[in-house]
């Protein structure tokens, strides 16, 4: 996508303001949400739902191999074994340093094989996001991908400030 066309139509979908914006920031200062919802849902406009599931989950799987997750990712993966509900702590974790008063999230395990994700005290803003869906999704598809595992993903529990999404290891999906 570096050098694409769609990478262009991304861009500009974005706006070249809320750029300039990001780029002026560091990588640990806080953005606000209606940011992050303003680039997820601009990856929806322009690459469509599937689209942007897709590259939400090469986000993550490219996450996964830097040097500040890499290490977490494979301490997950030693001490947990190699299953989706340890990856999905650590890829949810980074939800806590990314947003304020945004609500928080819970990683849990719903049974055997079965990792239940709860958006709990969402914005109204957040919660209606097709963009963001596409991220929660997408990192639940890198997830598997990364594990070499099939599974389904499903949401559910939607009110309007809270949402879940169950992941089933081992189904076809």
């Amino acid at each position: 996508m570096n050098q694409s066309p769609k990478r262009a139509a991304l861009r500009q979908a974005v706006g070249e303001g809320l750029l300039t914006r990001v780029r002026a920031n560091s990588v640990v200062d806080w953005l606000p949400l209606d940011v992050h919802i303003s680039v997820a849902d601009a990856t929806v406009t322009v690459l469509g739902v599937a689209g942007a599931r897709a590259f939400w989950k090469e986000r993550l799987l490219a996450a996964f191999k830097t040097r500040t997750m890499a290490p977490f990712v494979a301490g997950a993966s030693f001490v947990f074994g190699e299953q989706p509900y340890a990856l999905m702590k650590i890829a949810m974790s980074a939800y806590k340093l990314m947003a304020r008063n945004a609500g928080y999230l819970s990683v849990s395990s719903g049974g055997k094989g079965i990792v239940l994700v709860d958006f709990l005290e969402m914005p109204a803003l957040l919660v209606e996001s097709k963009g963001w869906h596409a991220i929660c999704h997408g990192q639940c598809e890198a997830v598997f991908h990364y594990l070499d595992m099939p599974g389904e993903i499903t949401l559910s529990d939607v009110s309007a400030s809270s949402f879940r999404y169950t992941m089933k290891c081992g189904s076809a999906g």
